[in-house]
């Protein structure tokens, strides 16, 4: 299933990729950005790697989920967004 890309006038919702993971890795090693993540401290080299695999299998197993946010003129990946899943809730949740 193909999934759409989502833009706004500066940037652009794409579905994560394997290869987005050294910059992944970068913007969630910021603990100022782990607080919002609901974590004291940067996510590990492991941990990241580990949440971009849950985002990959999320979206293989429902058809969406969080997508890459990247800035329009350089490409540049700067975080993620989107709709998850949350089964023992039985409702979809917003990142």
């Amino acid at each position: 299933m193909a999934h759409p890309i989502l833009e706004t006038a500066r940037l652009y919702l794409r579905p994560f990729e394997a290869s987005d993971l050294q910059a992944y890795q970068a913007i969630l090693a910021q603990p100022a950005l782990a607080t919002w993540l609901g974590k004291r401290e940067g996510f590990s080299p492991a941990q990241s790697k580990a949440l971009l695999n849950r985002h990959l299998s999320h979206c293989q197993q429902y058809g969406y989920g969080p997508m890459a946010v990247c800035w329009k003129t350089s490409r540049q990946l700067v975080g993620h967004c989107g709709l998850k899943y949350r089964p023992e809730y039985q409702a979809v949740e917003l990142l």
